[in-house]
């Protein structure tokens, strides 16, 4: 069964199909699919989790593929998640420094997940 919410998206999703043309109407539907993502990041059970396992998921990855530029890979993975919380956050200018610690508690926490996981795979090889 559907909610009030959902018959209403749904509704405006077809109002703007009728209305614009088809590419314009593709745009506005991502940008609907995109506004209802960020409303389920918003919830404390994805975000916490998110600022934690982000960060550990790619310094695993990094140590076991072991690419050229390893560093640049983990930092562009945590900007682009404070990027986008940044952009969804109310009182951004209020949380810069909020924003700088999260960035280099992630980074840190990336670089001893990889750091960790390179051990253990070296210890794996011996």
């Amino acid at each position: 069964m559907q909610s009030a919410y959902q018959r209403r998206l749904i509704g405006t999703l077809g109002e703007v199909d009728r209305a614009m043309p088809p590419k314009r109407a593709a745009l506005a539907g991502s940008v609907m699919r995109l506004t209802n993502v960020a409303s389920i990041f918003e919830s404390g059970a994805v975000y916490y989790p998110t600022i934690l396992l982000l960060p550990i998921v790619a310094g695993i990855a990094l140590a076991r593929l072991r690419p050229a530029h390893e560093l640049l890979i983990l930092l562009a993975v945590v900007l682009a998640f404070v990027v986008f919380d940044f952009a969804l956050d109310d009182t951004r200018m209020d949380d810069i420094a909020f924003f700088v610690v999260l960035g280099a508690f992630m980074f840190g926490l990336g670089m001893l997940a990889r750091a960790v996981a390179g051990r253990v795979r070296r210890r794996r090889m011996t």
